[in-house]
């Protein structure tokens, strides 16, 4: 091999491994980058799966305790109780609502 032909050989080897080294360091980035996005991107999902449950949570106990009211209503109104006062003694229900699940009482059982 002449001299000319060894050293473009050896420049060809370290360019190639000039281009292989940056070529892992752009993958290890890019491996570092994507795991720290899916990281980021769990901790997000995460964190709003919390939230949503929270607020379901929040939501159904509510409904529960709208539940149990509605329930002491419809037995005060099987009671004849007059609308003002269960109006009184249930504060969520207001006398048009007491009215209005009377009449709905009333339509169900015709």
């Amino acid at each position: 091999m002449t001299q000319v032909a060894q050293i473009f050989e050896e420049e060809k080897q370290q360019a190639l491994t000039q281009v292989a080294q940056i070529f892992e360091e752009e993958k290890q980035q890019a491996l570092t980058q994507a795991a720290q996005t899916f990281e980021e991107e769990k901790q997000q999902a995460l964190m709003q799966a919390a939230q949503t449950f929270e607020e379901e949570k929040q939501q159904a106990e509510k409904q529960a305790e709208m539940s149990a009211y509605r329930k002491v209503v419809v037995q005060m109104i099987k009671k004849d109780y007059s609308s003002e006062e269960i109006a009184s003694l249930v504060s969520s229900y207001s006398q048009d609502d007491v009215e209005a699940l009377r009449k709905k009482l009333v339509a169900e059982k015709s």
